[in-house]
């Protein structure tokens, strides 16, 4: 499916500026794109989206984000995607998935909170991860080459590693914010499978059941008064 962003383009500055909404690089400390704008319980919420994040986070990611910020200033720095999987199943075996919902958040995850006109550094390397989760219909045990078409077939995480050599900031020094706080959402498809084995005129299976597979793994920042 095309994801779509909904955004304004940079040079409608002018019309958020007088919304109330600052889309100057120079508090966020970073160029800024595009802007999306959500209502969330009636209240209007603005994310600015990075040159690094545009066109590659749907609008339903964005509002999933809004809605868990609920207000603030939010800038989403940042989209990781995830690598397409390797099938090394035998060829006699096919699974076939269903997409039955796309772009569905997990709770988002604090990475870092950094203060008003100051840097940070992580102290100790580490990595967040969006796993996968399969489950067969009955707690069926199939067969080694069925998993292995399933596992192939899945993706099986998308994850981003943090170092202590990163440097993250906070407002700048004359803005009216006290601090930023660094987070990630993670992005997952849900859905159905099947996976069925063919040897000659003999066939083994079907084999069915549900899935949820990581896609996008989403770091954002709130900037807090």
């Amino acid at each position: 499916m095309k994801k779509k962003v909904v955004s304004f383009a940079l040079s409608l500055c002018l019309a958020f500026s007088m919304l109330g909404v600052d889309v100057s690089a120079k508090d966020s400390q970073e160029s800024i794109a595009s802007v999306h704008t959500s209502f969330v319980e009636g209240e209007l919420v603005t994310v600015k989206i990075s040159p690094k994040a545009v066109g590659k986070i749907s609008k339903k990611q964005l509002d999933a984000i809004a809605k868990q910020a609920g207000n603030g200033t939010i800038t989403i720095h940042n989209v990781h995607e995830a690598e397409q999987p390797i099938n090394t199943a035998s060829i006699s075996w096919t699974t076939v998935k269903k997409i039955s919902s796309r772009d569905n958040p997990e709770a988002a995850k604090q990475i870092i909170s950094v203060a008003r006109g100051a840097t940070k550094k992580i102290t100790k390397n580490f990595t967040h991860k969006t796993l996968r989760s399969v489950t067969l219909t009955g707690g069926v045990t199939v067969p080694s080459g069925a998993s292995h078409s399933i596992s192939g077939s899945i993706t099986n995480e998308v994850s981003r590693s943090y170092t202590v050599e990163e440097t993250w900031n906070g407002p700048a020094e004359t803005s009216s914010f006290l601090s930023r706080i660094y987070y990630y959402t993670g992005f997952l498809d849900y859905g159905t499978f099947t996976t069925e084995g063919r040897q000659s005129t003999t066939t083994y299976g079907p084999y069915k059941g549900s899935y949820q597979e990581p896609t996008h793994y989403v770091e954002w920042s709130r900037d807090i008064k």
